[in-house]
């Protein structure tokens, strides 16, 4: 499943396309997805039959995702199943390692003293409205209930906006110490090339408790390049705001050229803040290749964010290319 050339010179003469993947364990490689995500693409446009696999795919579901912030996203090793009816879709998943930019990038078990994560949804769209319910056992660590929604209005041909709503409940499992809340809203406003937003994420947990984060960026409407609201909700409730600006230079002439700066600030209760902020150039002329610059700046607001450093304030700049063929 890692020739994509030689099947495309034989997929003509094929009925039937029977593969394996290639396991880190045993091609000595960490990832692979993309190769056999393509493989199988090249099956699909002919309309050649797969039988049924285990896979290792990207992933994005609330709280585990893919997290595409370095050279190789996460990806996660399960079975995934998914039916769609009209408008809705129902879908169930059972994950039990990964890797990736937030674990290692060899796959490793997800949860150290537990089996895996299972998940069900159920999720809805129809022209300008989107909503999705969704339910996570994670073994001995928490039950989680997330549900959210969005809604866009489209007032004429340059100005549209969109209004977003999340929410989800945390219950701890074998004396987890997960126990919390997220409430969050966002509204974003276009004109034109122009996208303004303004998001909040409120992360209350009980007494001793933490938040639970999930697997990846997190799911917060408040997600920075690095920070989100759950990262620093142990044993402490936080409220949290982002403030974005975007510009699409394509108007002026320059395709694929774009520009975002976002600001992030989080407040806890206990004397932990922090504010970040992100600048991004991305630049995609064609199909088969982009160019993203990133500048990240922390500041530690207190010199604590972490118990094991003084101070996580930090100045980064990340340039990332990608060339597809």
């Amino acid at each position: 499943s890692t020739l994509t050339k030689e099947l495309v010179k034989v997929i003509d003469y094929m009925d039937i396309v029977s593969m394996d993947f290639k396991l880190p364990s045993s091609s000595g490689f960490s990832a692979l997805w993309d190769t056999h995500k393509k493989f199988l693409n090249i099956a699909k446009k002919k309309g050649k039959p797969c039988p049924a696999y285990k896979n290792t795919d990207f992933l994005d579901t609330p709280y585990a995702d893919s997290d595409d912030i370095r050279m190789t996203p996460n990806t996660f090793e399960g079975v995934l199943a998914s039916y769609e009816i009209s408008d809705f879709t129902i879908l169930g998943a059972y994950l039990t390692k990964w890797q990736g930019p937030d674990a290692e990038y060899e796959f490793e078990d997800l949860l150290e003293d537990g089996n895996g994560v299972a998940m069900v949804a159920l999720t809805y769209s129809k022209d300008d409205l989107e909503a999705s319910m969704w339910y996570y056992n994670t073994d001995n660590t928490a039950d989680v209930f997330y549900i959210d929604a969005s809604k866009s209005f489209v007032l004429n041909d340059d100005i549209n906006t969109k209004i977003s709503v999340q929410f989800a409940n945390q219950s701890e499992i074998d004396n987890s110490g997960i126990e919390g809340k997220l409430y969050g809203t966002m509204v974003e406003f276009g004109y034109k090339a122009l996208t303004l937003s303004v998001a909040y994420d409120k992360v209350d947990v009980e007494d001793d408790s933490s938040y639970f984060g999930g697997f990846g960026g997190g799911v917060g409407y408040v997600n920075m390049f690095e920070m989100t609201a759950g990262a620093l909700a142990s044993f402490e409730d936080i409220d949290a705001f982002k403030y974005s600006i975007g510009y699409d230079f394509s108007s002026l002439g320059c395709e694929g050229l774009s520009m975002t700066f976002d600001y992030g600030d989080f407040d806890g209760k206990n004397n932990h803040e922090a504010k970040e902020y992100n600048f991004t150039l991305a630049y995609a002329p064609s199909s088969q290749w982009d160019l993203e610059i990133v500048y990240d700046k922390i500041d530690d607001i207190y010199h604590n964010l972490r118990e094991t450093q003084n101070d996580s304030s930090l100045d980064r700049v990340l340039v990332r290319a990608n060339y597809s063929f």
